[in-house]
């Protein structure tokens, strides 16, 4: 709860300087994310996607006196996840889903083009409310880099496209084979794509 009073003070920290020309918006849509795990790719390691939401609010300003910047701050509730499936030599067969539930600020500069497009690119810090299964955790704290386009409808409707780069994993934990014996460390970090709507109102 401490941390998630944090990262809504930290929301109003950043969006309060846009106050001058801000819109502030709903926004909501689903995703579809994986886990990556690096050290298992020797393996024979299958990412599984997971399908899940994100909704909250969103606050964009233009920056100085340009007409094609804008900054842009969100406060999103994010449900990530996936799993991974495995079968290599000398080691077992295995898989395991993961389902994740993260309050996330991200911060993204948007370049405005043409015909109502734009394109995004910022860092997006996350704090891990919950997860399932109920596994050992190295970080409820996550840190990944964004990139995306938006299309404007309107000057009040935005339709968002983000990849989000997770940095940081949130598991870490050693399976053991057939004899009880560890095998290899497991982590993972998160990928995930986002589709979202958001319906802006000037303040």
């Amino acid at each position: 709860m401490q941390k998630s009073f944090l990262f809504l003070v930290l929301f109003l920290v950043v969006a309060a300087p846009l106050t001058a020309q801000m819109k502030l918006g709903l926004k909501a849509g689903g995703n579809f994310s994986y886990s990556r795990t690096p050290n298992f790719e020797g393996t024979g390691e299958k990412a599984e996607a997971r399908y899940g939401w994100q909704a909250g609010i969103s606050a964009i300003k233009p920056l100085g006196q340009s007409q094609n910047l804008e900054l842009a701050a969100e406060l999103l509730y994010a449900q990530k996840g996936g799993g991974w499936r495995f079968d290599g030599n000398n080691a077992p067969s295995g898989s395991f889903i993961e389902d994740y539930h993260y309050l996330c600020l991200p911060v993204a500069l948007n370049v405005l083009l043409k015909r109502g497009f734009s394109l995004n690119g910022g860092l997006e810090a996350a704090y891990l409310l919950d997860k399932s299964p109920d596994l050992v955790e190295v970080n409820r704290l996550d840190l990944g880099l964004l990139i995306g386009t938006s299309f404007r409808f309107n000057p009040e409707t935005y339709l968002n496209l983000r990849y989000v780069f997770g940095l940081v994993g949130p598991l870490e934990f050693t399976p053991t084979d057939s004899n009880g014996e560890p095998y290899r460390k497991f982590r993972n970090d998160l990928r995930s794509i986002q589709l979202s709507f958001v319906r802006y109102i000037s303040l």
